[in-house]
């Protein structure tokens, strides 16, 4: 229940809803965070960032207080998950060993998930067309496609160096933690028998991986591995969703619930593991050593020459320039070195002689 009454009515700005509300993990968790909290809140759907007062989604507004801008959507979404507790506060009734988990484990989902989501359905090619396909859609051509290549372009940014495969590690082995962490939680929730704002952070994933055709398939392959995180899943869906949240607007936007129809048929079609990264399914492909073409044999040749003309000229150089070497010296040696060669022949001949 909520911790206080209060008679305003918050606003939720998020992407159009799909009707498995994958279209955008960040909305999901503030969404559930609001449903969890049983808040008054209705959901403004947009189109796209310009339509949301914050300039991004998600965008909580709540008496005209408004988040500021973020580095990134999951950055939005926390924003919006603090303005929220100040009204409805999830955590209130924590004792303080919980808080002190809620913590650890907030961090983790921050640290391990949003990078691993994000690079899926932004940084993988059959990740990012599914993903845009729900969020941009309804934009008209040309800013369709133009929109989403400038998000993800910024994005990139942000990995330059980052390796998918540890990215993707790392959010398998956070989600094997959290499925521990629910089996022994001695309720349907991560700390117990009540929600919490963690359970908020990391249901947006878990709906994410469970559901959406941009989920790389290491991830949904990581969620099918641990009946708990399913069951997690559909226990919220099932005690916190059961109604459409109210909406500001009515949506002009008939097209949102096929699109979720469609990205339940992109699922299939995914499973096939076309289009995505080998980091992306789990997969560490070993680098093919190149072929040796005739400009490679040749460049090499050459080099082998040069290296040969080199050594001549700086042996040329010791030898001819005095500094190292005297070379009036060095032909005494050998003559010498001759000459007693010489003798010791006629001396072993006249042995042989007087033998």
């Amino acid at each position: 229940a909520s911790a206080c009454t209060v008679s305003a009515m918050a606003t939720l700005y998020a992407w159009p809803s799909t009707s498995d509300r994958t279209a955008s993990p960040a909305c999901s968790q503030v969404e559930a965070y609001l449903r969890l909290a049983e808040a008054d809140f209705q959901i403004q759907a947009c189109s796209s960032v310009a339509r949301s007062p914050s300039g991004q989604l998600p965008a909580l507004e709540y008496e005209a207080d408004v988040p500021g801008q973020e580095r990134s959507e999951f950055g939005a979404a926390r924003a919006s998950i603090v303005l929220a507790s100040k009204i409805w506060d999830l955590d209130t009734k924590l004792a303080v060993t919980q808080r002190s988990e809620l913590l650890a484990w907030a961090s983790l989902v921050e640290q391990r998930l949003d990078a691993a989501t994000e690079y899926s359905m932004w940084l993988e090619p059959t990740g990012f067309a599914e993903h845009a396909k729900s969020t941009y859609q309804q934009q008209p051509f040309p800013l369709n496609r133009i929109l989403p290549l400038i998000v993800r372009r910024e994005v990139a940014r942000r990995y330059v160096d980052v390796k998918p495969e540890t990215l993707y590690t790392d959010a398998c082995a956070a989600l094997k933690a959290l499925a521990d962490k629910l089996r022994s939680s001695g309720g349907p929730y991560l700390l117990g028998t009540k929600p919490c704002s963690l359970d908020a952070f990391f249901f947006g994933h878990a709906l994410f991986y469970k559901s959406s055709p941009a989920a790389a398939p290491a991830l949904r392959e990581a969620m099918s591995k641990h009946p708990s995180l399913s069951e997690y899943v559909s226990y919220i869906q099932a005690h916190h969703f059961q109604s459409a949240a109210p909406s500001a607007q009515p949506e002009q936007q008939g097209s949102a619930s096929s699109r979720g129809a469609t990205g339940a048929s992109g699922t299939e079609e995914a499973s096939a593991n076309a289009g995505w990264s080998d980091a992306a399914k789990g997969q560490r492909k070993p680098q093919p050593t190149p072929e040796t073409t005739a400009a490679d044999r040749e460049f090499r040749r050459k080099s082998w020459w040069w290296l040969g003309g080199a050594a001549a000229t700086l042996m040329g150089y010791i030898l001819l320039s005095g500094q190292y070497i005297d070379v009036g010296q060095l032909a005494q040696i050998l003559s010498s070195e001759q000459d007693e060669e010489e003798e010791e022949g006629e001396d072993a001949e006249e042995g042989e002689d007087e033998a």
